[in-house]
């Protein structure tokens, strides 16, 4: 396969780089990708469960990875497999090349690959293991119920193995060693090795453990939790107050994968299931998870830093969710960025703060500390029978508000347990899955562009006001008549009109994919469009703004030369035609717009503020504002309605090009619109552009030279 997908980003691969590689190309693609703090990351553990997918989710975040592990061998899938991602290969991310770079090295010795410690901006540690008998990877990889089931069983009942091997210093496979020791001798190398001077940032370097949260016991010894905490404080006294390096401390719950790990899925569900009853019991009942909590505070050992009773384990297990890997490495990815400034306890809540994965009715938390045990609840008989009546008119409306809650990010719902992922969804959530979008933006800021990269690579139609009113007046129709007559006459269409014109094509679309070109201008059309798309059952679901710098756009529309019949737009900055003053795919003479230039674009740029600026006001209104019960003919006369949150999105990109605006777009429409799928193209047009780019990255390779 040319072409590989990971967390969203498409990847171009080839062969390894030749000495003829344009070495000053692939040097400006690296700086136009890598906006992080981080440009180079070191991951211990790198071919495991969790560290590769850490490999992966920095990759398609343009940041070069070093993967150091005992065999110094790329991940394999557990059917032996080496996905795309690993081979000793480039890959193309706006043009800067990648690679991940496996490395063989000892945790516990590592002078091994302390030299490439002063060259990382940060460094995650993701050695660990769950059962000393190191036997369960084997038959969680294989999924063998059988030999998981025994290994659980001698850990619960201490059969480990030989007590002395588990006693003997050099012994690597326990828990002290591996979860604990390996850890602090890491982070010691670390610490010792100060950055390169010509290193990109001066914010403090992080290392990240990858710890976990209290909810195995008593299936799990208590001792693997234990010695998770030991490390965290280890790590946390050796960097003390230091501005120069953070410690984070991630801490997932159980870390699911239907593919590579497929019996950890049923566990994920159940779990899952039980975490969202957990957060929609109202706080007046009683729950599981709060008598054990009251039981273990109770008549449990008392708790300390390191150690807690075994009834708060299993409390925890039943109300902090699951996690996805690739969750858990997009959290790691967000936390490694200084910008950020994560630091400590990394719960599995924050984690989903972190990717932009907020729960509706959850307050963000700034403190990256881990989940806080729930208030215990009252156990009294009369207060349950009070809120009774209350809890089963809500029942209904559990299951449907958790998935929906869930599903509104493409990673959330690809990394959702199927048991959970299987709802069709109402017409409402329908209706919230298509793409009806407005682009708002200065005079030149790129939404010709920006629109039909989108019409390309998705199933996105079009609508322009003025080549639907051409239309309807080349056709006769009866708008068309209104509209010719009022314009014969000189005068301005009214919003009435404009909007028949538009709605006539709108009213057809009821289920399709469509985003709008010049409508609406002025707040009254913009209340009119939505009041009429309401109406109609039909909604708006994204607006997106586009900031581009003043400076950027005057210089840009000053370089702009178009190509009237096509549409056709070129700049003499960054996008010149091949021979300068003609179209590359007519020959045709290129012209210039005659409102490109500085006097006419000063009045647009006046326009623009003054009109726009009520427009997104507007719409940010309308998204805060919780949309009104629809009404439900099926629905008990008895039973309560509840607002639900406007479908609506409101988004400010940010940038200089089209370029740079392009992904952040794309990431956008991936993650509001899960289900929205790219157009299938024509199998000769693959080949044309494969053909094209090949003889351009030759052309390119032999000017070099």
């Amino acid at each position: 396969s040319l072409f590989e997908r990971v967390e969203g980003q498409q990847f171009k691969l080839c062969s390894t780089p030749s000495s003829s590689a344009p070495s000053i190309h692939a040097e400006t693609g690296r700086q136009k990708t890598m906006n992080s703090t981080v440009r180079k990351v070191l991951v211990v553990g790198g071919n495991g469960f969790v560290g590769s997918a850490v490999c992966k989710a920095a990759l398609a975040r343009g940041v070069q990875v070093t993967s150091v592990s005992s065999s110094g061998n790329p991940y394999r899938t557990p059917k032996g497999h080496s996905p795309a991602w690993t081979a000793k290969v480039l890959l193309l991310i706006d043009y800067a090349a990648l690679e991940v770079d496996w490395q063989r090295g000892d945790a516990f010795h590592p002078e091994t690959f302390a030299h490439l410690l002063p060259e990382v901006d940060g460094v995650v540690h993701t050695l660990g293991t769950l059962i000393e008998d190191s036997s369960y990877k084997d038959a969680i990889r294989q999924g063998n119920i059988p030999a998981l089931a025994s290994s659980f069983f001698k850990a619960a009942t201490g059969d480990t193995g030989n007590p002395l091997a588990k006693n003997d210093s050099t012994n690597r496979k326990t828990y002290n060693a591996l979860n604990r020791d390996a850890a602090l001798r890491v982070c010691e190398a670390f610490l010792a090795s100060p950055p390169e001077a010509n290193g990109s940032t001066n914010k403090p370097r992080p290392f990240i453990f990858v710890s976990a949260e209290d909810i195995f016991r008593p299936v799990i010894p208590a001792r693997y939790i234990e010695s998770k905490r030991e490390a965290e404080q280890g790590i946390e006294q050796m960097i003390g107050n230091s501005t120069e390096y953070r410690g984070v401390y991630i801490r997932p719950s159980l870390v699911y994968h239907a593919h590579v790990r497929p019996l950890t899925t049923p566990a994920a569900a159940l779990l899952d299931l039980s975490a969202t009853l957990h957060k929609k019991v109202p706080q007046s009942l009683p729950t599981p998870s709060s008598i054990l909590r009251s039981i273990g505070s109770s008549f449990g050992p008392r708790s300390t830093e390191t150690s807690t009773s075994v009834f708060e384990s299993v409390a925890n297990a039943l109300t902090i969710p699951p996690i996805h890997v690739d969750h858990v490495a997009a959290a790691i990815c967000v936390a490694l960025d200084s910008r950020n400034d994560v630091r400590g306890v990394v719960g599995v809540r924050r984690m989903r703060e972190l990717i932009g994965w907020v729960e509706d009715g959850e307050a963000k938390s700034g403190t990256g500390l881990a989940v806080a045990p729930e208030t215990p609840r009252p156990t009294s008989f009369l207060s349950m029978h009070y809120n009774l009546r209350h809890s089963l008119a809500r029942a209904y409306a559990i299951r449907a508000d958790a998935r929906r809650a869930i599903s509104q990010s493409a990673a959330a719902k690809r990394a959702l347990p199927f048991v959970l992922n299987t709802h069709k969804g109402t017409q409402e959530d329908r209706d919230e899955r298509v793409v009806r979008m407005l682009m708002f933006g200065k005079p030149g800021a790129g939404k010709g562009t920006l629109t039909a990269r989108l019409t390309r690579k998705y199933p996105i139609i079009s609508l322009s006001t003025g080549d639907l009113l051409r239309q309807h007046i080349a056709e006769r129709t009866e708008i068309g008549l209104e509209a010719e007559e009022i314009v014969a006459r000189g005068g301005l269409l009214p919003d009435e009109t404009v909007l028949k014109v538009l709605t006539s094509k709108l009213d057809s679309l009821q289920h399709k994919h469509w985003i709008l070109d010049g409508f609406p201008r002025t707040l009254g059309q913009a209340e009119l469009l939505d009041t009429h798309l309401k109406k109609r059952n039909m909604p708006l679901t994204l607006v997106v703004n586009l900031d581009v710098p003043d400076e950027v756009i005057l210089s840009r529309i000053s370089d702009r030369w178009v190509h009237l019949p096509s549409g056709r737009v070129y700049n003499m900055s960054y996008n010149r035609p091949r021979v300068e003053g003609f179209d590359d795919q007519t020959g045709e003479p290129l012209t210039k717009r005659p409102d490109d230039n500085p006097e006419i674009f000063a009045r647009r740029l006046a326009a623009f503020y003054t009109q726009t600026s009520p427009l997104l006001s507007y719409f940010d209104k309308t998204a805060a504002q919780p949309d009104a019960p629809r009404p439900n003919t099926h629905q008990h006369p008895h039973q309560l309605s509840f607002h639900a949150p406007s479908g609506l999105k409101v988004k400010t990109l940010s940038g200089t090009t089209s370029d740079e605006i392009w992904p952040q777009l794309d990431r956008l429409i991936q993650n509001t619109f899960p289900g929205l799928r790219e157009r299938l193209e024509p199998k000769a047009v693959k080949t044309r552009q494969l053909v094209s780019s090949a003889i351009t990255a030759g052309l390119d390779a032999t000017s070099s030279r």
